[in-house]
């Protein structure tokens, strides 16, 4: 018994370095894109990120900034490479225990390994699971507590012993700390527990007992209020009394807890249909290669042995996989994001196809030759590394420095002591690792959309501002001391500005005062001091969509530096921009501003209707395709496109203003 031990452990710790040793061969450098900066930053200052808050990411994070090498987003990206690790451990360790549990009769103990090796080496190698492994998300933390309390459950279902279900209890609490997606799995676990101790929601002590751990557990929850009290270098919400604790912790900032947590929300199977488990299917097939075969072989063990685990595992897959996936909007960028939702859902995944490979082993084992038997067990591992070899080259982030770049770029892009006005994550975010870990260009003074979410100085919050307010903003801004005010491009403001002047500087934009002059070489002087690593002419493949909206954005930068000499060229770099991003929103929103700022009126008021017929419901976007009618002085046709944004929206005081002054202009 000792033996056969030793040689799970060993097998244990060989999955634990072999992934390990390949995140840290594509491990990302520096900050990455999405919420990677806020992430860092948060946990460089033991901050408050953005609702309903990572507890349990930031304190670990902060710990791994304390290492004594290489660059703080290096360290905290680590953090996600090692737990990534192991929680290819804990699917081995599960597929293990289940074999054991389905065959307990004394059959060849490889039998047991190499199904569990090469189950934890294919969810190892998945494509989604290992673009999170490499940078610094939440994601792989959550997957490891997620893996860590169903290997608990299952030991328990054989060991019966109550001091698991408490370990159980506190790590499950623990885990939603780690990110709220774990709620989805609570009816599964329900399910385990009744289905093998059902007499245990009778009796008072145990189940108070477990209810006191998971509470415990959640109380991790108590770091954001004691650190939002402090007032830390990144302070989401600014949190100050319970009801804004309880309104952060409910995510109220994406909808109001109704439509976030009512039964409707959570179960999305209303939305079933062909077409999207024709797109889970093919998500499936992208993640672990075409393992349909072995997967459903998973089925045949727990049919045959363990029944109920099949059933449990199946409503798992359900309620945290499939559920999720209905509920994601059908648009690639959206579907792409979204992806990572379905992560601790492939733990599911992994399993039946561990069970696969060990029934089709088991199978050769009792009815064929030994040769033939013994190929099986070389070719399933072989197997198990297909998945590392075809997803190689979409993962590897390790001279990934888009991010980086693009940040120092903006920042190098401004004036000392410089007002920078900045709108969208994807470039705040970044700022945020640049200016709070780095300390780079600290004498610029970030605002951010979030009313000071993210650069707690900001005193005013930019998405509860009308058009007009935006504009008396820019013109308090410019007013109250003589800093340069620059905005990033494609920020909605510019729409704002008709009565300022706005000159391209690079990727960024300045609004000038009525004394100031544009100096025309300072855009061409930007390009030549910008570093850009890996964006024109560079490897695109492994880029995901906000890197892409990142090389994107140089291209309509440069488009509209070369545009006012070379039309033909500019609009050729306005068009690739759009294509590298499949037509993203944000692209073409930045599209229809560029377009509309360099006089091209039609080709903006064409992208606008573009926009329109993929979103008819985007209000934003027809009222500002009314804008760029009234600036080509079609007067009559900006007021049709105001009065049906009223139709939809008649709260829009901007359309009501918008449209009094064009008819006066038609009269």
């Amino acid at each position: 018994m000792g033996y056969s031990i030793r040689q799970q452990n060993r097998f244990g710790l060989l999955v634990f370095f072999l992934s390990f040793i390949i995140y840290l061969l594509t491990l990302c450098p520096a900050v990455y894109t999405g919420d990677s900066g806020e992430l860092i930053a948060a946990a460089y200052t033991l901050g408050v990120p953005h609702a309903p808050g990572y507890p349990l990411y930031c304190l670990l994070g902060k710990l791994f900034t304390l290492l004594p090498f290489d660059s703080i987003a290096y360290r905290v990206n680590l953090l996600s490479a090692f737990f990534a690790s192991l929680s290819c451990v804990i699917v081995y360790l599960i597929v293990a225990l289940l074999i054991k549990i389905i065959q307990p009769d004394g059959s060849p103990l490889i039998n047991r390994l190499i199904p569990a090796f090469g189950a934890a080496i294919i969810f190892a190698g998945s494509n989604t699971f290992w673009s999170q492994a490499v940078v610094a998300e939440v994601y792989t933390l959550y997957v490891f507590f997620i893996g860590l309390c169903l290997l608990i459950l299952i030991k328990w279902t054989k060991d019966k012993k109550n001091s698991l279900l408490c370990w159980f209890s506190f790590l499950y609490g623990t885990s939603i700390t780690c990110h709220q997606l774990g709620l989805f799995f609570a009816p599964g676990f329900f399910l385990i527990i009744l289905f093998y101790q059902p007499r245990i929601f009778i009796r008072p002590k145990p189940l108070f007992i477990m209810l006191g751990l998971f509470t415990l557990g959640l109380c991790l929850y108590l770091y954001i209020p004691i650190r939002a009290l402090s007032d830390p270098g990144l302070n989401w919400n600014r949190i100050r009394d319970f009801k804004g604790f309880m309104g952060y912790l409910l995510r109220s900032q994406y909808g109001n807890v109704e439509e976030n947590f009512t039964l409707g929300h959570l179960l999305n199977l209303r939305s079933l249909s062909l077409e999207r488990l024709k797109w889970l299917g093919d998500l499936f097939t992208s993640e672990f290669g075409l393992v349909w075969p072995v997967l459903f072989a998973g089925f045949l063990p727990l049919l045959f042995k363990a029944r109920r685990y099949l059933v449990v595992f199946l409503a798992i897959f359900i309620l945290s996989g499939v559920n999720i996936w209905l509920g994601i909007a059908p648009t690639p960028r959206d579907m792409y994001i979204s992806r990572v939702y379905l992560l601790a859902s492939y733990i599911i995944v992994a399993i039946f196809i561990g069970l696969g490979i060990f029934y089709f082993i088991d199978l050769a084992r009792r009815n064929v030759r030994k040769p033939l038997y013994c190929c099986l067990l070389a070719g399933s591992c072989v197997f198990a590394f297909i998945s590392f070899l075809s997803n190689y080259s979409k993962n590897d982030q390790s001279r990934n420095y888009i991010a980086y770049d693009f940040g120092r770029n903006i920042l190098n892009s401004m004036e000392k002591d410089a007002v920078f006005l900045g709108e969208g994550d994807n470039v705040l975010f970044i700022l945020a690792y640049l200016n709070i870990c780095e300390k780079i260009r600290t004498d610029v003074l970030i605002y951010d959309d979030n009313g000071g979410d993210v650069f707690k100085d900001t005193p005013f919050s930019i998405p509860d501002l009308d058009r007009e307010g935006r504009s008396d903003l820019v013109a308090t801004l410019l007013a109250r001391d003589r800093r340069p005010l620059y905005v990033n491009l494609g920020n909605s403001i510019l729409l704002s500005l008709d009565k300022y002047k706005k000159e391209q500087v690079g990727i960024a934009y300045r609004i000038l005062r009525e004394d100031e002059e544009f100096d025309p070489g300072s855009g061409k002087k930007c390009w030549q001091n910008y570093q850009i690593r890996d964006v024109f002419g560079g490897w695109l493949e492994n880029k995901d969509y906000l890197n892409l909206e990142l090389i994107a954005g140089y291209y309509v930068a440069l488009g509209s530096e070369v545009i006012r000499s070379d039309r033909l060229q500019g609009v050729e770099l306005y068009q690739t921009a759009a294509k590298l991003t499949q037509n993203s929103r944000f692209i073409q929103q930045t599209l229809v501003m560029s377009y509309g700022l360099q006089g091209m009126y039609e080709e903006s008021i064409r992208i606008s209707k573009k926009i329109l017929e993929a979103e008819p419901a985007d209000i934003e976007a027809r009222y500002n395709l009314g804008i760029t009618y009234a600036l080509a002085a079609r007067y009559e046709e900006a007021v049709a496109v105001w009065s049906e944004v009223l139709n939809r929206d008649p709260n829009f005081a901007d359309a009501k203003r918008y449209i009094e002054r064009a008819q006066r202009l038609l009269n």
